[in-house]
């Protein structure tokens, strides 16, 4: 992220969003991201910046992708007998191939041969293999690629057959046979189609920032871009190259294993919102963000060996940095409906203490938001946030043809603040339950425990000093160990309900003499690692305090990420 904020200002967790998106395509759960909002906010931006650190052979982008289209791009055809491709060309009979013995061409064989090749034909299909594939609909698809697009996106079977009629080569119609296979990961650059809306469940949906700071940033970016153009060509920028081999190590592990096991993941269903039918969907949304966040951290994460299968160990962090990224888009998935509106209730509805009129909604929003609106652009706002319950509009009592609208939603029903307020849900005792409980897949002595990929030593589960003194005892601290936040701290980070996405400035007393005692105990390490050292350092720093330092240290560039994997100072 620390790179990608040199060419992409702002929209933190968009960027992170779209990358973590992306990297699920080498998942067992690919995700798909809806990004929704006014044209011009860096929205397909954001996603091509993101993806350049990906193979580009795997990145698909798309237009208004049509089902031939489709086929005729994407597809091969396959025999159905040998289940190997043919080619259409090079494998369809040819005369000169069938003459008998006395150099003659042989008509009865050819056409034999010809009617075995239109039987061949007719029985082949054409394979689309969608697997370990990231998909950008720059475009919104067709309506009829999309409804054959819908039960893959929505991960409903494996494979996914259909038919459809077509003249191959402008020859005469035929019915084609199409398998969709496999599942991939799929960003939506535009969702302004109403049918893509019925997808948008099935993913997260976010919005960029549309501030002032951001569009400043962005117009000084590109006047830096013209004045010094060689300082962004990325074939000659070192630490872009080193990132890209360590995307094509890290995707190359995926590929291998990516089973991820989440040991707190009971008790997180425990507390997560159960009122709504869509509650189920998002929660697997949710897990699946905490799994994406653990595979990109495979090289610093623990891992059992299970009947000699491989499992990364998801810790606290991962559900950490999960439950900040909802923060900037629970309420643009949940609710469906873009950013600026979702800013325009919270700046403009909100602040009213009492029910309002449409003119001083008009009024508040072009003195507090520079894009300027009609009052018919509040009316469209306003119904939209009718339908998903969070306004509604009464009868003006001193003038009965106007109507006066007020708020609903309240900012402690939302699942951030929920969740926030559960932490710490794992305790020890719950570990060591989850650590016995492996005993009954599997007698103890085939089962592994190792602290990392770069710390390859196995820790059996049979042994009993050891083990307790170094995994339940050590590892449990430093990997899922959360001590509860202040009370303080935490209604002062929760009354600011913002949903913009980006970065949030801490003030550190001391900073200074901080960051020196750290640079001293911290020289390279995981984010974890630096947290730890930090609280040690000045206990009064909680654990969200250090979250906070760790990323305003990357932010302004003083800490970033070697090829390896690991943080270390550069300033």
């Amino acid at each position: 992220m620390n790179h990608l904020g040199k060419t992409v200002k702002k929209d933190q967790a968009i960027k992170r969003m779209v990358f973590l998106t992306a990297l699920s395509a080498y998942s067992q759960n690919p995700q798909n991201l809806f990004l929704k909002g006014q044209s011009s906010i860096g929205k397909t931006y954001n996603v091509t910046q993101a993806l350049t650190y990906f193979r580009q052979s795997t990145i698909w982008m798309l237009g208004g992708l049509s089902p031939t289209a489709l086929v005729h791009d994407f597809g091969t055809l396959i025999d159905a007998e040998s289940q190997k491709e043919i080619d259409p060309i090079e494998d369809k009979p040819k005369k000169e191939n069938y003459n008998n013995d006395k150099g003659e061409f042989d008509k009865k064989a050819y056409d034999a041969a010809q009617k075995q090749w239109r039987d061949r034909l007719r029985r082949a299909y054409y394979l689309v293999n969608l697997q370990g594939k990231i998909l950008v609909f720059l475009e919104s698809p067709h309506l009829e690629t999309y409804m054959r697009l819908r039960p893959v996106l929505s991960h409903d079977a494996p494979e996914i057959s259909y038919k459809f009629t077509d003249k191959p080569g402008g020859g005469t119609l035929r019915t084609m046979h199409v398998v969709l296979k496999g599942w991939p990961a799929c960003i939506f650059c535009t969702t302004e189609t109403k049918y893509i809306e019925d997808l948008a469940t099935r993913g997260f949906t976010v919005t960029p920032d549309l501030d002032e700071e951001k569009i400043k940033a962005a117009i000084e970016l590109i006047g830096e871009k013209k004045a010094y153009p060689w300082k962004f060509n990325r074939k000659t920028d070192t630490e872009f190259i080193n990132l890209q081999k360590f995307m094509d190590t890290l995707t190359g592990r995926l590929c291998i294993t990516n089973n991820v096991v989440i040991p707190y993941s009971n008790e997180l269903s425990s507390i997560y919102h159960s009122t709504l039918s869509r509650d189920m969907r998002d929660y697997l949304h949710f897990v699946a963000l905490i799994e994406l966040n653990c595979l990109l951290n495979i090289f610093q994460r623990p891992y059992i060996i299970l009947n000699k299968n491989q499992y990364w160990m998801a810790n606290i962090h991962d559900f950490l940095t999960a439950l900040e990224l909802l923060k900037s888009f629970e309420e643009t998935t949940r609710t469906g409906i873009p950013g600026h509106i979702v800013t325009f209730y919270h700046k403009i509805i909100v602040p009213f203490q009492s029910p309002t009129n449409y003119e001083e909604l008009v009024e508040k929003h072009n003195n507090t938001i520079p894009a300027k609106i009609s009052k018919k652009s509040i009316y469209k706002y306003i119904e939209l946030l009718r339908d998903i319950g969070w306004v509604d509009t009464i009868q003006d009592p001193e003038d009965k043809r106007r109507r006066l609208v007020y708020p609903l939603k309240k900012t402690e029903n939302s699942l951030y603040y929920s969740l926030r307020q559960a932490i710490p849900f794992f305790h020890e005792k719950d570990f060591k339950n989850w650590l016995d409980g492996l005993k009954n897949y599997s007698s103890p002595e085939n089962i592994f425990i190792c602290k990392n990929l770069m710390i390859k030593d196995k820790h059996p589960l049979s042994s009993s000093c050891d083990l307790t003194k170094y995994f339940k005892n050590k590892l449990f601290r430093d990997e899922y160990f959360l001590e509860p936040l202040e009370p303080k701290q935490e209604s002062k980070l929760l009354n600011s309900p913002k949903n913009s996405g980006s970065e949030q400035k801490l003030p550190f007393f001391g900073l200074f003499d901080l960051k020196s005692k750290l640079k001293k105990e911290f020289s390279w390490g995981t984010q974890e690692d630096f947290e730890e050292i930090a609280k040690k350092l000045d206990p009064k720093l909680t654990q969200s305090d250090a979250e906070k330092l760790f990323e305003k240290l990357v932010d302004e560039d003083e800490i970033a990420m070697d090829p390896e994997g690991w943080w270390r100072w550069i300033k």
